[in-house]
């Protein structure tokens, strides 16, 4: 970036945030820090330190008149705040042994340990958020284990989970209602989505929000065993691993006690953050340094998306959108960030963030067959101690590159080597999960297994078997690829390239291709998603053609074929062979621009392909 660029930018967005000192609206801001803030004190617990259904029964408001409106939410939070008070007092005090008796049902008890200690932790301004973190992910995702006893589906999203009726019917209406009030509506105290989403600064949120959760698990627990739901008897749905990220994430250094350093000056000296959230950026370094992996990535997922709605509202010019929405609007997420159109116009998003960067954020968050890293988080959905460093050196550098770019450039921290190799691999980044991306990766695929026919042995039909010498007559393929260049249109001295080399020119020149991927037209996805379709089928039939040739020729070598095994495959074998060569100039004919024959095609290819499965099937056994 030249350094009038940087001057305008920098500029924009200090213009933009001088008077954002919170990101949460006033009405979220009137909820969480002036109307459940109270000296009184309200005693529902009961001997074993769990909430008594009958005392919420006294404290939450009639919800019968007109259902959840802001008046009714800014009334029963300020009912429930004596309550809070009151568990804060206790919990504050007792020994996590004293709380544990009905924790197994969440089938991840040491995560709620760890929150338990977190509240505890008076010294560390992010503990609490990062507990409220952890809290509203897990109990999302045990919540959702105990819905599955009554039906096969949990819903996606925690305000619909809360609002079924099995749910209710299963813990009692007014311990569901009192966890409504807590994370379950835009119009509620919602701390689910102002931690996750990134709105919450330290300060703004206390122990006295996590520690109404913890009682809430242990209540519910109780409620389950009374019931005689024995936590054995609750489903406990698969976790799932980042681990398969490995063979795609190694484009970043890696992060030392040096790189350390010098990204925690980039996030000091960067224009992007918010000064309120930096002591999350510090506490996202210290978790890494010590190897809290899971931690790391827990506290840094909110914040990266705090600073690209920063990014969002400076390119849009929207400064009203930094905060948290009101009922009537949708938050500012990750999904509007990085939509093409903003309210039908252009978002300029882009202008300033650059497609490979745009990128390397919707491999990681948005695209269905990406790690949906923050989605899986969010929800419960990982074992913390399962996140692996990778993955977190992964995003920590990301989020380096990104504040790089707004770090003025006479400061000289943009000169450190570090910071050159990071902002140069995420320049380079290609999209790994995009639907282009993972067809061109199948067509490589299926190239790699058709060349493997060539080292597929075919024996002398002719002659019977011999003591192991046979005729080598491998596949000849080059016909294929003539009809691919005629397809295509490729240039003849190219085309000549590639009928005499082969598949593994093919390969070569395929490597050198990069799609555009980033808002390509809607109808091109249909396309891609057939050609995806009809790709994995030719991988699964070339390897089942080289199965099949690989087991028939080893019988005939060691003459355990049957003569009418030899003759059947000597027959079949041929015809097969027969079959691709008229495929194929048919093939070369029909797709000429003069024939247009594109159903004749489809056809062709699928009669072809039911032959060559029928052939690798029936293996001549």
């Amino acid at each position: 970036m030249m350094m009038e660029d940087w001057k305008e930018t920098e500029f924009s967005l200090e213009r933009k945030h001088v008077a954002c000192t919170s990101c949460l609206s006033e009405y979220v801001k009137k909820l969480l820090c002036e109307v459940s803030i109270t000296d009184q004190f309200f005693d529902a617990f009961t001997s074993y330190y769990t909430l008594e259904q009958n005392h919420m029964k006294m404290i939450l408001p009639d919800l019968s008149d007109g259902g959840f409106t802001e008046a009714w939410f800014e009334d029963a939070v300020h009912k429930i705040s004596p309550v809070l008070n009151h568990v804060h007092f206790v919990y504050s005090q007792v020994s996590f042994c004293d709380i544990d008796m009905w924790m197994e049902w969440t089938h991840y008890k040491k995560v709620f340990l760890e929150c338990f200690k977190l509240l505890k932790d008076s010294e560390n301004s992010c503990s609490v958020p990062l507990a409220l973190l952890l809290l509203t992910a897990y109990l999302e995702r045990a919540l959702g284990n105990v819905l599955l006893l009554k039906r096969n589906q949990v819903p996606a999203m925690l305000k619909d989970l809360l609002a079924t009726e099995e749910l209710k019917n299963i813990f009692g209406h007014e311990n569901i209602l009192f966890l409504q009030i807590l994370i379950g509506s835009p119009i509620s105290l919602n701390l689910r989505n102002i931690t996750w989403h990134g709105f919450v600064a330290p300060p703004e949120v206390s122990s006295r929000h996590g520690y109404i959760l913890l009682a809430i698990v242990q209540s519910f627990g109780e409620k389950l065993e009374k019931s005689g739901l024995k936590p054995e008897h609750i489903p406990c749905r698969s976790w799932l691993t980042f681990q398969q990220t490995e063979t795609w994430i190694n484009c970043f250094p890696e992060i030392t006690d040096s790189s350390i350093r010098i990204a925690e000056e980039v996030f000091r000296k960067t224009t992007i953050l918010l000064p309120q959230m930096l002591p999350y950026w510090k506490e996202i370094l210290s978790c890494f340094r010590n190897q809290k992996y899971g931690q790391c990535l827990v506290l840094l997922l909110p914040q990266i998306e705090n600073c690209l709605r920063n990014i969002f509202v400076a390119a849009n010019d929207c400064p009203e959108r930094i905060v948290t929405a009101e009922a009537t609007m949708l938050y500012t997420t990750f999904d509007e960030i990085f939509s093409e159109f903003v309210h039908g116009k252009i978002n300029k998003t882009r202008n300033i963030l650059g497609d490979t960067y745009i990128e390397l954020f919707l491999d990681l968050l948005v695209y269905p067959e990406g790690p949906r890293v923050r989605d899986r988080l969010s929800h419960g959905e990982v074992l913390l101690e399962d996140i692996p460093h990778h993955l977190v050196n992964h995003i920590l550098n990301i989020s380096v590159a990104i504040c790089c770019k707004f770090v003025c450039p006479s400061t000289g921290i943009l000169q450190e080597i570090y910071v050159k190799d990071v902002i140069t691999a995420a320049s380079n980044y290609k999209p790994k999960f995009h639907p282009l991306s993972i067809l061109k990766g199948k067509f490589f695929q299926a190239i790699n297994k058709v060349m493997k026919w060539k080292n597929c042995p075919i024996p002398d039909l002719n002659d019977p078997p011999n003591s192991g010498e046979t005729t080598d007559k491998s596949l000849d393929v080059t016909q294929y690829v003539q009809v691919i260049c005629n397809l295509y249109s490729v240039d003849d001295d190219i085309k000549k390239d590639l009928v005499h080399c082969g598949f593994q020119t093919l390969s070569n020149i395929l490597k050198k291709l990069q799609p555009e991927t980033l808002y390509r037209p809607r109808y091109e996805g249909e396309i891609t998603t057939l050609l995806r379709q009809i790709v994995s089928h030719i991988i699964i039939a070339a390897d089942q053609v080289s199965d099949g040739l690989q087991i028939c020729y080893y019988q005939w070598c060691k003459k355990k074929m049957r003569s009418r095994q030899r003759l059947t495959y000597s027959r079949f074998l041929c015809r097969l062979l027969k079959s691709i060569l008229k495929y194929t100039e048919n093939l070369e004919i029909m797709t000429n621009a003069t024939k247009n024959r594109w159903e004749e095609c489809c056809y062709l290819s699928k009669e072809l392909l039911e032959s060559i499965s029928c052939f690798s099937q029936k293996q001549f056994l």
